[in-house]
């Protein structure tokens, strides 16, 4: 079997672009616009929903309950008893008011599916002033102004196309090294090149320490709680894990939930808790706590802007684990990471944009992959993906872009001046916020850098 490009597993990780994916995500178009591809009549989304609904409802425990239980016995203000009362009141919570309304969701989700027709499914352009929606959509996720999307979709082939060329480059560079022939064989060779192996707890240690590399220590050391999402979750979440957001007030405890099923090798798992701990999501939140910001700034997110860092966080890791090693193999096994980093997602938001700018059916998704060299028959799922969470994915690939490229510009004009811990702080000093925002803030910042050393910033 011929090598096939490799798409990077990542925290949000949803398709495999070259292994047949298995798993029904969601609404179909027409049939007329999808010939030659197989087609999948039931509405999908209800099916899994409902799926997931019945795993909740025979568990033996719901997940949420230990998580507020160990919440509430966080709570210092709280004597013991105040705290056993606040327990049992969550657990009588959810198990007569939580449990039996997810028990009358999955019934009633059955019902709403027998009334659903066909032809009420399909993606936002295939209904009037469905291509409107998508843009204010995307504008308000993105929180640009005079937003231009002709400009837009050329900015993202631009850089998928040099991440493409990075991803084969560093790939035929371990192909002639290692002698492989296979994905699988490649597959083999980097998993053998851990940066950290350890516990999530163990990586959380190493994760502190690169994060003094790229950002100001923190003030307050809060406990880090890593879990495990409970298994209806897992089953069905496309994350490989999540940040859940403490209380303005709790500078104790903060709460990390790892999907077991998801996570991948050692590697995957440090990029992972990079990205929603240190120095990614949990991180930047914690810090926005640290600035002094109005509670509004605080817990006001924007997902383009939270995505765009965290994914910049891992791109930094491979750097910092490169930096760190003598063994020339390892550092060309980190050079692919950091490709694979680079190109992955930006692949989905411009078939995101494709299809609901543009108009792409699967037949031009389809295409699209081929002519780039990934698997054609991955189409219709990506296809099915992203008609579901229309303009999600720009959060994570052009956020990615938007960030990476504010660095590169800013290390290009500052040279020897350019401090990374410095600038960091400058783009998390406001807390989550629109791009159009972190623009103002990153001109603010040039403006009066290259005054104080007299370089030319326009």
């Amino acid at each position: 079997m011929p090598l096939r490009k490799v798409h990077t597993k990542e925290c949000e990780e949803v398709a495999d672009l070259f292994e047949n994916v298995k798993e029904h995500f969601i609404f179909e178009k027409d049939s007329s616009l999808i010939s030659g591809f197989e087609l999948i009549s039931q509405p999908h989304t209800i099916d899994e929903m409902r799926n997931y609904l019945k795993d909740i409802i025979d568990a033996d425990e719901y997940y949420l309950e230990d998580i507020l239980h160990t919440k509430i016995d966080g709570l210092s203000f709280l004597n013991d008893d105040q705290k056993t009362s606040y327990k049992e009141q969550v657990t009588t919570a959810i198990t007569n008011s939580f449990m039996p309304a997810v028990t009358e969701l999955y019934n009633g989700l059955e019902a709403y599916k027998g009334k659903l027709a066909e032809e009420n499914e399909g993606y936002w352009t295939t209904y009037e002033s469905g291509k409107e929606m998508y843009m204010l959509e995307l504008q308000d996720l993105l929180g640009l102004e005079n937003f231009d999307t002709t400009k837009y979709i050329k900015e993202l082939d631009n850089a998928f196309s040099k991440a493409n060329s990075l991803v084969i480059g560093s790939q035929q560079s371990i192909v002639s090294k290692f002698n492989i022939s296979t994905y699988a064989e490649l597959e083999e060779v980097v998993a053998q090149y851990k940066i950290f192996d350890g516990t999530p707890e163990e990586m959380m240690v190493y994760l502190k320490e690169f994060a003094k590399t790229i950002v100001p220590e923190l003030q307050s050391d809060p406990e880090i709680i890593i879990k495990n999402m409970d298994s209806a979750s897992a089953k069905v979440s496309n994350a490989v894990a999540y940040y859940m957001k403490s209380a303005l007030d709790n500078k104790s405890a903060e709460y990390i939930t790892l999907n077991p099923l998801k996570l991948g090798d050692s590697n995957d798992v440090l990029g992972t808790l990079a990205h929603e701990g240190y120095p990614g999501h949990l991180y930047a939140y914690v810090y926005s706590k640290e600035q002094g910001l109005s509670n509004l700034s605080t817990i006001m997110t924007s997902t383009a802007h939270g995505e765009g860092w965290a994914t910049y966080v891992e791109l930094k890791l491979y750097e910092y684990a490169k930096a760190n090693s003598t063994d020339e193999n390892f550092k060309l096994i980190m050079d692919y990471l950091y490709a694979n980093h680079i190109s992955s997602f930006l692949l989905e938001t411009r078939i995101d944009a494709g299809i609901h700018i543009e108009g792409w059916s699967i037949e031009d998704v389809a295409k699209f992959l081929e002519k780039r060299g990934y698997n054609a028959e991955a189409a219709q799922d990506i296809y099915r993906l992203l008609i579901e969470m229309p303009s999600g994915y720009a959060a994570y690939g052009y956020g990615k872009l938007f960030f990476n490229n504010l660095h590169t510009e800013a290390k290009n004009i500052l040279g020897a001046i350019y401090d990374e811990v410095e600038f960091n702080a400058m783009l998390l000093s406001n807390g989550w916020t629109s791009l159009g925002e972190l623009q103002k803030t990153y001109d603010e910042y040039m403006k009066a850098k290259c005054h104080q050393y007299g370089i030319a910033f326009e």
